[in-house]
């Protein structure tokens, strides 16, 4: 990929792109952005993907409702019927500086997956 750097200036960026990856060809629409780090630089190419997963409540489900200072978990089983509620305080998350906020994201993430796969 032929990238201007400047005026008449043009670096050269290998770029890899999966060979599933046909929409750059079709006349569907994609967003490209190059993002420079330092001294090396990241293609990220952005598109709709269709999903075709058919989502069933034979097991029952989890919902998730994200405020700013907690994250309300409810478990339903198959009938919709309210089996528990949780609830993770994440009042830091809001002050907390990018390095931190980013540790604490992973750390709630984890969380929410080890509350939904305990009632799975």
């Amino acid at each position: 990929m032929r990238v201007n750097n400047g005026f008449r200036s043009w670096i050269r960026i290998p770029a890899y792109l999966p060979h599933t990856l046909d929409i750059l060809f079709g006349d569907r629409a994609y967003g490209v952005r190059i993002l420079r780090r330092g001294k090396t630089y990241e293609l990220r190419v952005n598109c709709e993907e269709t999903n075709n997963e058919c989502v069933g409540f034979e097991k029952g489900a989890v919902g998730i409702d994200f405020n700013h200072s907690t994250i309300d978990l409810s478990v339903t089983n198959s009938q919709g019927q309210l089996k528990a509620t949780h609830t993770i305080l994440c009042a830091s998350l809001t002050s907390a500086r990018k390095g931190k906020r980013e540790w604490l994201i992973g750390n709630l993430a984890k969380e929410v997956v080890r509350f939904a796969k305990y009632w799975r």
